[in-house]
């Protein structure tokens, strides 16, 4: 696992996935077979076994072989997939990789990124996992729609609030006005209010200047 950095951008942080992600995705995966099973075996095949008692097996074979080989192919490619997910937290952007056959790398700046979407349903709660949804500005939507969702990430709650932390702080940075060297500017009333102060220090130092003369004269 290696990240190109930009001339000057640094890594935050790599985040690290939960092997639980494996058994979620492979749980969701028999569900959505069995239920799809259940539904031939009801619309399809259920009125010629109600009519012929031999063929009161084959429901029976069409959701338990089915679903054996599921098992194992699913199982095959959550261990996999699990191995390719990849995101890193940088000073510029958030980057993520993900994929077996058909891979996926995108970079998201983080100023563009408007929140970071929480959500946990029964059975990501039930193996203790979050969904964190990126939502980012300038989509077709009104608010901007979810660009991409890390499932799975370790400390869901921290890596969100450092990534959205870290926005912040770049917003602050990037919204001061700077010069043509890159420096930040000083609008003039801040420049007359630092002159200004300047001038009372310099009195001060004076008149402090002038009691320790006297002192010593004494």
């Amino acid at each position: 696992m290696s990240i190109n950095l930009q001339p000057g951008e640094e890594l935050v942080v790599e985040a690290s996935f939960d092997p639980a992600w494996k058994k979620y995705a492979l749980v969701t995966s028999l569900i959505a077979m069995a239920f799809l099973g259940c539904i031939l075996i009801v619309s399809v095949l259920l009125p010629d076994v109600v009519k012929n008692e031999r063929l009161r097996v084959v429901p029976l074979l069409i959701v338990v072989a089915p679903l054996t080989l599921w098992y194992q192919a699913v199982k095959w490619w959550a261990a996999r997939y699990f191995q390719t997910l990849e995101c890193y937290l940088t000073s510029r952007s958030l980057v993520y990789r993900r994929g077996i056959f058909w891979k996926t790398e995108k970079t998201i700046p983080l100023s563009r990124i408007q929140d970071l979407g929480m959500m946990q349903g029964p059975l990501m709660r039930r193996f203790g996992i979050h969904r964190l949804k990126i939502e980012t500005a300038g989509q077709s939507t009104p608010g901007g729609t979810g660009e991409a969702a890390l499932m799975g990430v370790v400390d869901a709650l921290e890596f969100r609030d450092r990534v959205l932390g870290l926005r912040d702080s770049l917003d602050v940075n990037t919204s001061a006005p700077r010069d043509g060297l890159g420096q930040l500017k000083t609008s003039p009333e801040a420049a007359g209010g630092l002159a200004e102060i300047h001038e009372t220090l310099k009195r001060i130092e004076g008149h402090v200047a002038r009691m320790a003369d006297s002192s010593a004269d004494q």
